[in-house]
């Protein structure tokens, strides 16, 4: 009890100064005719007028707009480098064509005869390793027309003709046996997809990787020996070879007799 009387007089204390103070100022003010409340008044009216101008200064400042502006500026600037890629992605697709195309043109200068065709379908869609090609009989093409691909590389032969479009089937097609040379012996190398055949040769015939594997009786490619494979007991050796260009990525090819 005697506890609780001493913390309510502890509680009373500090309201009974602060109403003694308020009573101090009043008397104050009313003995020199209320020259309290006008420089409180007054102080209060510069401090308000401070702030105003603050914050009038703030805005008319520009920093706000500045700010929108910059976010404005900095969205405008994302869009032009979004459009500055697909442009330089265009561009790199183009000059990868152009460059096919060069290479392509410099086959029909040594063989003008040749017509070069646009790529129409897929490979890799296509289930029967075969590509449709834009360029038909008016324009030359016959059954058994050589593809050529950059560097003078054979990637198949024609098999159907139309009007304006011709039917290619690939060498290295899954299944598919072309006549071929290497080291100078006649065989069938025999397609296994993805640009990749095999031919057996006898183990007496010299063969190495990085040899060159043409058609035969003709002046084209066929592919590149990647690798040789051969067992002491075995009286012939396995021979890899893939074609020196990427298939999938073909776009145009060179049709010749």
């Amino acid at each position: 009890m005697h506890s609780f009387q001493q913390n309510k007089k502890k509680t009373r204390y500090p309201l009974v100064v602060v109403t003694l103070l308020a009573v101090v100022v009043i008397l104050v003010d009313v003995l020199f005719g209320g020259s309290v409340r006008t420089t409180a008044r007054s102080g209060i009216a510069l401090v308000h007028v401070g702030a105003t101008g603050a914050l009038e200064r703030v805005s008319t400042s520009g920093f706000f707009q500045t700010k929108r502006r910059l976010a404005l500026e900095n969205t405008q600037l994302k869009e032009e480098l979004r459009a500055l890629k697909v442009l330089r992605f265009e561009n790199d697709v183009v000059r990868a064509e152009n460059n096919v195309l060069r290479d392509l043109l410099n086959v029909a200068d040594e063989r003008p005869e040749g017509v070069t065709a646009r790529i129409a379908s897929s490979i890799i869609a296509s289930p029967f390793s075969t590509i449709v090609v834009r360029a038909g009989e008016r324009h030359g093409v016959r059954v058994g027309d050589f593809a050529i691909a950059s560097g003078d590389v054979a990637v198949g032969e024609v098999l159907e003709v139309g009007d304006g479009t011709a039917l290619v089937g690939l060498f290295t097609a899954p299944g598919s046996d072309t006549d071929v040379s290497i080291a100078g012996a006649l065989v069938s190398a025999e397609g296994r997809g993805g640009g990749n055949a095999h031919v057996q040769l006898p183990r007496s015939i010299s063969v190495a990787k990085g040899d060159l594997v043409f058609v035969a009786g003709s002046e084209f490619a066929f592919g590149i020996v990647g690798s040789v494979e051969v067992s002491a007991a075995d009286a012939f050796q396995d021979v890899f070879i893939r074609v020196p260009t990427n298939l999938n990525e073909l776009t145009f090819v060179k049709l010749v007799h």
